[in-house]
C-alpha cells in the first residue's frame, strides 16, 4: 500500500544532495564540464582582467592551502595559474610566488621555495614572508650562513618580526652545532692521521718490508730500469698509501675470504703490532684467514687453534700442530724494487724465488723481520704442509725447478 504524506529521508542522502549544490561544494567534481551551472561558475574564475583573475586564483590557492595536506597540490596549481595570468601588479605577483613557496616549504621542495622566494623579492623587496620562507628553506638545507644573511635582510624591514627573530635563534643554534660537529670531525681525522703515522713508524722501526701487489705485476720494472734508492721518508709514504688502500677494501674484493678486512694495528699499551695473516694449505687449495695476529704470537699457538678440530677437507686427519711444517716464499723482485736494486745490482739477477722453512716455535714478528721476507698488500702469507709427506717433497721440488 502506498504511503501518503511527507516521507523521512536518510540524513546521509540529504547531505549528498546539499553537497551537490554548487553553492555548498567544497571542491569542483571531475565532471564539472558536463554541468552547465558548474561550468558557468568555474568560468568566472578565468574571466575578467588579468589582475582580477590572478587575485581569484590567489584566493582559491589560499583556501586550498588552508584545507590541509590534501589541498596542497590544488593550491600550487591555483598559485601557478595566478602567476600565468600575468597581472601588472608586482605586489600581487610577489604574493603568488611567496604563497606557492609556502606550499613547497610544507612539501619539503626547498629548491622550489628558494626559486619562488627569489622572484617574489625581486617583484616586491618588502615581501617579509618571502624572506622568512627563503631563510627557513636555507636553514633546512643547512646553508646556515646564507639563511642568517637572508634573515638580517628581512629584519631590516621589520626589526621586531617575531617569526624572523625566532628563526634567527634557531639558525644560530644550528650553526654552532654544525661548527662543533665539524671541529670534532677535523680532530678525529687528525688523530687518525697521527695513529697512521705512528703505525708506519713502528713498521719501519722493525724493518718489516711491504709492497703493493700492483708493483709486482708491473712489467715496466725491468733489468735496465733504474729506481731511486728508497729513504725512510719515501718508504713511509709508500707504506702509508699501502695501509690506506688495505683499509678501504675487504677481502671480498680479493682472492681470499669475503668480509675479511686486512687491518694492521698498533697497540699503544703493549707496544706491539698485529697483522692479518693468511695460512695456505696448497695440498688441498684451502686457506684460513686470521684477522689479527700479534707479532709476539708463535706459529704453534695459531696452528693449535686452527687444528683443534680436524678440518673438513683433511679426510685422513694428517694436519695437526705437531705434524705440519710452515714455509714462507721469498720475493726477489719485491726486494729489488724496495731496495732500488733493479738495473744497479746485477747480482740480483741470480736471486730466485725460494721457500724458507720457519720454526713453529718462532714468533710471527721474528719472521716478518727476516731479510728476504716481504709482506704483500699488508697480509703476510704462510704455507702449511705435512712434514715428510709426498706433497711436501713435490711442493719443494717446484721451487727448486725455478732456480
Amino acid at each position: 500500500m502506498a504511503a501518503y504524506g511527507p516521507q523521512q529521508k536518510d540524513p546521509s542522502e540529504i547531505m549528498r544532495g546539499i553537497e551537490a549544490t554548487p553553492l555548498f561544494m567544497d571542491a569542483l567534481p571531475e565532471d564539472a564540464s558536463e554541468n552547465d551551472h558548474l561550468a558557468a561558475l568555474q568560468s568566472l574564475i578565468f574571466e575578467g582582467p588579468p589582475n582580477e583573475v590572478a587575485l581569484n586564483f590567489k584566493n582559491s590557492g589560499n583556501e586550498a592551502f588552508q584545507s590541509g595536506k590534501s589541498g596542497y597540490k590544488d593550491a600550487i596549481e591555483y598559485y601557478s595559474k595566478g602567476i600565468a595570468a600575468k597581472a601588472d601588479d608586482d605586489k600581487l605577483n610577489s604574493i603568488l610566488y611567496s604563497n606557492r613557496a609556502a606550499v613547497n616549504l610544507e612539501l619539503e621542495n626547498y629548491r622550489s621555495v628558494l626559486n619562488d622566494c627569489s622572484k617574489a623579492i625581486k617583484l616586491d623587496p618588502k615581501n617579509i614572508k618571502a624572506y622568512y620562507r627563503s631563510a627557513k628553506a636555507l636553514t633546512l638545507l643547512e646553508k646556515i650562513d646564507d639563511a642568517i644573511d637572508c634573515i638580517h635582510h628581512g629584519l631590516k624591514l621589520d626589526p621586531t618580526n617575531t617569526s624572523l627573530l625566532s628563526l634567527l635563534s634557531t639558525a644560530k643554534t644550528r650553526k654552532l652545532e654544525l661548527e662543533n660537529k665539524e671541529a670534532k670531525k677535523v680532530e678525529a681525522e687528525k688523530e687518525k692521521l697521527r695513529e697512521l703515522q705512528n703505525l708506519v713508524a713502528e713498521i719501519l722501526k722493525r724493518n718489516i718490508k711491504m709492497i703493493d701487489s700492483r708493483l709486482l705485476k708491473d712489467t715496466s720494472y725491468s733489468d735496465t730500469k733504474k729506481i731511486t734508492v728508497p729513504t725512510q721518508s719515501t718508504l713511509a709514504i709508500t707504506y702509508t698509501s699501502l695501509i690506506l688502500k688495505s683499509q678501504t677494501m675487504t677481502i671480498g674484493q680479493s682472492p681470499y675470504s669475503p668480509g675479511f678486512k686486512p687491518l694492521i694495528t698498533f697497540d699503544n699499551e703493549t707496544k706491539t703490532l698485529s697483522f692479518p695473516c693468511m695460512f695456505l694449505y696448497p695440498e688441498f687449495g684451502q686457506h684460513d684467514c686470521i684477522a689479527s695476529v700479534n707479532e709476539r704470537d708463535t706459529f704453534f699457538e695459531h696452528l693449535s687453534e686452527i687444528f683443534a678440530e680436524k678440518p673438513y677437507w683433511d679426510t685422513n686427519g694428517s694436519y695437526t700442530p705437531d705434524s705440519v711444517e710452515v714455509y714462507v716464499e721469498t720475493l726477489p723482485k719485491a726486494l729489488e724494487i724496495l731496495n732500488g736494486a733493479v738495473g744497479k745490482d746485477r747480482k740480483s739477477e741470480t736471486k730466485k724465488t725460494r721457500l724458507l722453512k720457519i720454526g713453529k716455535k718462532l714468533t710471527v714478528g721474528s719472521v716478518l723481520e727476516v731479510k728476504d721476507f716481504v709482506v704483500v698488500d699488508c697480509i703476510p702469507v704462510f704455507f702449511v704442509v705435512v712434514a715428510g709427506s709426498e706433497f711436501e717433497k713435490t711442493f719443494k721440488e717446484k721451487y727448486k725447478k725455478r732456480s
